[in-house]
This record gives structure tokens, sequence and C-alpha cells, in this order.
């Protein structure tokens, strides 16, 4: 996965080279870019028409950026790309299964999931994957407050999955921001080859 960011004029190759060269050449199931002008988010909305490739985009898509645009480019099938890697063994994986930390008071589980992902996107020792799963997956789609946390942790190879059957019966599947869809038989499969799972939620 790669995260074009051009706000604030952060980047320099044409966004057609980069497109190509990700989606096409190097076999990427997806992209991100994030664009501060209506303009920039016209040109690439419609590089992507022209390359024919599925895009969606998103204004506001955190908190933290609520005029930003986000654009999720992606082949029609999301998951081609990600074959390899779910059959590789991995040390450690995180699997989150809701969108707050711990027991209790609902606000407080999602202040303290935010701190949890802050902290981890600046840390020295992260996992080589993150599955969302029950209402978990809602920390990867549009309105997380974690989705800039997520994007750093892309950034430095994370890999992210969110539980198709999850996405379907929330409603997020056209909302997913961070990550790919990955089905249940998948999952388990992908679970049970994995030498270290730590559960949170």
């Amino acid at each position: 996965m790669e995260i074009i960011d051009t706000r604030g004029g952060g980047q320099n190759a044409p966004l057609e080279e980069i497109i190509k060269e990700r989606l096409v050449e190097q076999n990427h199931p997806y992209l991100i870019a994030v664009v501060d002008d209506e303009g920039e988010k016209d040109e690439v909305v419609s590089l992507a028409d022209k390359m024919q490739l599925n895009v969606r985009v998103h204004q506001g898509f955190s908190q933290q950026s609520p005029s930003d645009y986000f654009i999720r480019i992606e082949k029609e099938d999301e998951m081609s790309g990600y074959h390899r890697e779910l059959d590789t063994e991995f040390e450690q994986v995180f699997l989150i299964t809701s969108s707050s930390l711990g027991r209790g008071e609902e606000p407080l589980g999602s202040m303290l999931m935010e701190v949890f992902f802050k902290e981890l996107s600046q840390g020295d020792i992260i996992p080589q994957s993150i599955i969302f799963i029950n209402s978990g997956v809602y920390l990867a789609c549009e309105g997380s407050k974690v989705l800039e946390s997520l994007m750093s942790l892309e950034r430095r190879k994370v890999l992210f999955f969110a539980c198709n059957t999850s996405l379907g019966y929330y409603g997020l599947r056209h909302k997913l921001c961070v990550g790919s869809a990955i089905r249940v038989y998948n999952l388990t499969n992908y679970l049970a080859s994995t030498h270290k799972v730590v559960t949170l939620g």
C-alpha cells in the first residue's frame, strides 16, 4: 500500500506515473491519495477513471483533517495483492475486536483506543499486521479518530485487514479507508498460522 500525500506541496512526482507504477507494475491492491485542494481531488479521480480503477472519495475523513480529501484507489479485486501475505507466517498480529479499549465507560474506552494507536504509531516495536473484527472495523473507516495513526503505521509497512462480514453488518463496506476486507475463511487460516496473536477490545 502506498500513501500519496500532496498536502502542502509534499508530492513532486506525476500522480499518473505513481498510480501506474504501484497498482499496475508492482501489483499493489490499492493506494491512498490525501489532498487539500478540490482541483487536485478532481485530477486524481479523473486519472483513476481513465485507468479504469475503482475510486472512493471522503472529505473530512478524520476529525484531525476536516477539510482534506481522502481518495482510495483500488483494483476491482482488492484482495488479489494480499494472497502472498495471507500465506505467510507472521510473528505477531494484533486482533482488534471493538472500537473501544477495555470494559467500562464507552467514552473512556474510545479515548484509550485513540491513545493506544497514537503511541503504537510512534513506538519502536510494531506488529506485522492488524486485523479488525466486529465493531473494531469502525476504527478503519471514515470518521475514525485513529485514521492518522493507522496511516502512519501503513507507511511503516504494517498490513491492515477488516472482517468483510463485520463491514457488511455495520454497513461500512463503502466507508473502509485503511486496509483491505478479508473473508472469515481467510481470517481463520491467517490467525492459525500466526505465532502470536494479541487481542485488544
